[in-house]
C-alpha cells in the first residue's frame, strides 16, 4: 500500500474451517496516517465450483493486550462473480469502528452462489490449513525429483496433504475430499495421497538402469556406424590417390603457387582491419572501432573487443556528465562485465539530475516524486524530505493546511528542520477550518492528533459532539454512538449515548446481526424497549441457529424458556430430546451386523448409541421388552447415568428365555426410555427355534 499506511498486524495465513466454499489466504491491519483510523484488509479464494456473488466476514477486533473490542465489524464483498481458484478483497479497506483495535480474529459468515444458493458458517472454528511441503526442497536427489514428477505430471510440485475435508493436491490445487480429481490438473486424488517413497525409489532406479541400458545400446550403434563411414572414406581416398598419380608434377606444382598467392592476399585483409579497429580504440574513435571489430564476427577475438570497445565509449560518455547516452551503450552489452550495474547507475543519474533541477525550479511534488522513486541512490532519500519541507511551506502560504500538515508529520516525527514546531501549528489551523466549514469528521481526526497544543483538546470535544450529532441526522449510528460514549458528560452526550445505542441496536437486529444485537440491548436494560428487543434479538439467533451443540444457543433458549417467550419450551423440547438408536441386534458383543432373527438358544445382543440432550446433559435409561409368550419385564440399565454419544450393548446370554426349550417363537419387542418416562428409542427381532 502506498505511504498514507502503516501495516500494524498480519493474520495468519489460509484460515479455513471445514465445509466453507472459501479460504482467508491473508489479512492485515493498517492505521492510516492521515486520518488515525484503523482498517482491515483480506485476501480471499473461491474453492467452490460454483460461481460466488456475495460474501459476509465477521471482523472481531481486539486492543494491543489482546482485549476484544465492541462491536464486531460485518463487511459484505457485493456484485462479485468469483470462479474457483480466484482471489478478491484485497483491494478493499474495512474501516473499524476502534481506532485502538491493533489485531482482529475474522471469520468468513456467509457465501451467496451466483444460483443464489446460500452457505452459511454454523460455529466452526477457523483455523490455518498447513503449508504444504515442496518436492524440490524435501529430495536432494534431482533423479528422484524427476521420478516423482513422471508419476504425477509436469505440475507437481509439492507432497498432497489431506486437512480436514479438503485434499490439497501435488500442483498445489485445493479440492474437496468428495472429488475424485483434481479440478487443476487431473490427477486422481486417492492416487497420489498413496505416495511413499520407497517405491519412488524404486522406480527411480529402475528407470535408471533402462536409461543406461538403452544410452549403452545407443553409443554403441553410434560406433558402429562411424567405423562404417571411416572404411568408406579411406575406399574414396584410395581412389583419389590412384587419379592424382596420373597428374603431372609441374601442373600441381602451379596450382599450389596460385592457390597460396590467392590465399596471402585474402587473409591479409582481415587482419589489417583488425589492426585498424584497434588503433580507433585506442584513440578514442569509439564508433569506428566498434563497427570494424562486429563485421570481423568471429574473426579472432573481435566480438569481445567489439564490447570492450561499447563499454569503453560508455565509461566516456559517463566522464562527459552524458548519462542518458551511456545508459543506451550499457543496455546493449548487459553481461559484460558490470555493464548491467552501470546501465542501472546511469539511469538512476539521469533522473536523479532531473529531480534536482525539479527541485531548483520549485516543482517540489515532482521532485519529490522523482526522490521518493530513487529510494537509497545518492542522497535521495534526504532530497525527498527537503521537497516535501518546501512544498509543505508553499502550501500552508496559500492556506492549504490539510495537505500541509499531512507533509510535515512524517518530518515532524524524523525531527527535520523546524517540522516538529510547524506541523502542530499547521494542524491547528487545519482543524480549525475544517470546523469552521462544518467539516466535522476531519475536524475531529486534526484536533485529536494535537490535543496537547493550545485549547485543541476541548475544541476535539466539541467537534466530536457534532460530528456525533451529524452522523445521528445520517442514521450513522455505529459511528455515532462510540464518540457520544466517549464524550462523557459533555452537554447531553450521556442521554444522546443512549438513544444512538439503542437504534445501532435495532439496526443490527434489522440486518440479523443477533449476537451483536443481543449485547447492545443487555447493556441498555431499562432503556425503551430494551428488554423486549433483547428477547426478540436471542429468538432470532435460536432461530437461525438451531443447532443442538450450539452453546450460545442454549444459553438462549434457557433465558428464553425461563421467561416463556413465544415457542421456546417447545423449540428446547425438539432440540434437546434424547433419542436412542438400536444400530444392530445378534449374537456378539463385538459384532456391528444387524440380525432379523435370532434362535432362542443363541446370547442376544443389542447394540445403541445415544443423541441429544442438551450441553453438559445426562439421563438415566430403562428398557421395556416383551417377550414372543407375551410377558412383560423391564431393565434399568443398573441406574447409571448416559450422555449424548454414549455406545454400548445389553445382552441375555445364553438367550432370552431361562429355559430356551420352553421359550415360544415369535417377535420380541424393545421400547426404551429417558429419566422423564419419554419414549426415545425401539426395537426388535424374531425370537426362532
Amino acid at each position: 500500500m502506498s505511504d498514507r499506511f502503516t501495516k500494524i498486524f498480519e493474520l495468519q495465513s489460509n484460515l479455513y474451517c471445514k465445509g466453507a466454499p472459501v479460504i482467508i489466504r491473508a489479512g492485515a491491519l493498517h492505521i492510516d496516517t492521515l486520518s488515525g483510523k484503523v482498517a482491515a484488509q483480506l485476501k480471499i479464494q473461491s474453492i467452490s465450483p460454483k460461481a460466488i456473488k456475495a460474501v459476509t466476514v465477521s471482523i472481531v477486533p481486539a486492543d494491543g493486550s489482546g482485549k476484544k473490542l465492541d462491536p464486531p465489524t460485518a463487511f459484505q464483498y457485493l456484485d462479485l462473480n468469483i470462479d474457483r481458484d480466484q482471489e478478491f478483497g484485497q483491494k478493499n479497506l474495512i474501516y473499524l469502528a476502534d481506532k485502538n483495535a491493533r489485531s482482529y480474529e475474522v471469520s468468513v459468515t456467509e457465501v451467496i452462489f451466483l444460483d443464489n444458493s446460500i452457505w452459511s458458517m454454523k460455529g466452526e472454528v477457523w483455523a490455518p490449513l498447513h503449508a504444504l511441503e515442496k518436492i524440490d526442497e524435501t529430495f536432494s536427489d534431482s533423479e528422484l525429483t524427476k521420478q516423482y514428477l513422471l508419476r504425477y505430471g509436469s505440475s507437481a510440485e509439492y507432497f498432497p496433504s489431506r486437512q480436514q475435508d479438503l485434499i490439497l493436491c501435488a500442483c498445489g490445487a485445493i479440492n474437496k475430499e468428495a472429488e475424485s480429481l483434481c479440478h487443476k490438473c487431473g490427477n486422481n486424488l486417492e492416487h497420489i495421497l498413496s505416495y511413499d517413497r520407497e517405491s519412488l525409489e524404486r522406480d527411480k532406479e529402475a528407470r535408471l538402469a533402462e536409461e543406461k541400458a538403452k544410452a549403452e545400446a545407443e553409443e554403441a550403434a553410434r560406433l558402429a556406424e562411424a567405423e562404417m563411414k571411416a572404411l568408406k572414406k579411406q575406399e574414396r581416398l584410395n581412389k583419389a590417390k590412384a587419379v592424382l598419380k596420373k597428374v603431372t608434377f609441374a601442373v600441381v606444382a602451379a596450382a599450389v603457387l596460385a592457390l597460396a598467392a590467392y590465399g596471402i592476399g585474402w587473409h591479409a585483409i582481415p587482419a589489417i582491419r583488425y589492426s585498424s579497429a584497434d588503433k580507433a580504440l585506442q584513440v578514442q574513435e569509439y564508433d569506428k572501432a566498434i563497427n570494424t571489430f562486429t563485421v570481423l564476427g568471429d574473426y579472432r577475438d573481435s566480438k569481445e573487443r567489439a564490447l570492450d570497445a561499447i563499454y569503453a565509449k560508455g565509461m566516456a560518455l559517463i566522464e562527459n556528465g552524458d548519462y542518458s547516452s551511456a545508459a543506451d551503450e550499457f543496455e546493449r552489452i548487459l553481461s559484460h562485465e558490470d555493464s548491467s550495474a552501470k546501465a542501472e547507475y546511469c539511469s538512476n543519474m539521469v533522473k536523479y539530475l532531473s529531480a534536482k533541477q525539479a527541485l531548483d525550479d520549485g516543482e517540489y511534488e515532482k521532485a519529490a516524486s522523482l526522490f521518493i522513486e530513487l529510494g537509497t541512490f545518492e542522497d535521495s532519500l534526504t532530497l525527498v524530505d527537503d521537497a516535501n519541507y518546501r512544498l509543505a511551506k508553499e502550501l500552508t502560504s496559500k492556506n492549504e493546511y490539510g495537505k500541509a500538515a499531512g507533509l510535515l508529520k512524517p518530518l515532524a516525527e524524523r525531527e527535520y528542520n523546524d517540522s516538529s514546531t510547524l506541523w502542530p501549528d499547521v494542524q491547528y489551523r487545519y482543524a480549525t477550518a475544517c470546523f469552521d466549514s462544518k467539516d466535522y469528521e476531519h475536524a475531529v481526526e486534526a484536533f485529536g492528533e494535537i490535543t496537547q497544543y493550545k485549547d485543541s483538546e476541548e475544541r476535539l470535544k466539541e467537534a466530536s459532539y457534532q460530528y456525533a450529532i451529524e452522523l445521528s441526522e445520517q442514521s450513522d449510528w455505529k459511528t455515532a454512538y462510540p464518540l457520544f460514549k466517549k464524550l462523557g458528560e459533555y452537554q447531553d452526550s450521556d442521554s444522546r449515548f443512549q438513544e444512538a445505542y439503542y437504534q445501532y441496536g435495532l439496526q443490527l437486529l434489522s440486518s440479523k446481526s443477533y449476537e451483536a444485537a443481543v449485547q447492545v440491548f443487555k447493556s441498555l436494560e431499562g432503556f425503551q424497549e430494551s428488554k423486549e428487543k433483547l428477547n426478540e434479538a436471542m429468538y432470532g439467533y435460536i432461530l437461525t441457529h438451531k443447532n443442538n451443540s450450539d452453546t450460545i444457543t442454549f444459553r438462549y433458549l434457557e433465558e428464553l424458556k425461563s421467561k416463556g417467550y413465544s415457542d421456546t419450551r417447545t423449540i428446547y423440547s425438539d432440540l434437546y430430546k434424547w433419542v436412542l438408536t438400536v444400530t444392530a441386534i445378534n449374537t456378539s458383543e463385538a459384532s456391528s451386523t444387524n440380525m432379523t432373527s435370532i434362535s432362542k438358544y443363541k446370547s442376544v445382543y443389542v447394540h445403541y448409541s445415544l443423541s441429544g440432550g442438551a450441553p453438559g446433559e445426562s439421563t438415566k435409561m430403562k428398557l421395556k421388552y416383551t417377550l414372543p409368550n407375551g410377558y412383560s419385564y423391564t431393565y434399568d440399565f443398573d441406574k447409571k447415568t448416559y450422555s449424548r454419544g454414549s455406545v454400548g450393548y445389553f445382552f441375555w446370554e445364553d438367550g432370552v428365555y431361562s429355559n430356551p426349550s420352553n421359550g415360544s417363537p415369535g417377535t420380541m419387542e424393545m421400547h426404551f426410555y429417558d429419566e422423564d418416562n419419554n419414549l426415545i428409542g425401539e426395537g426388535s427381532v424374531r425370537i426362532t427355534n
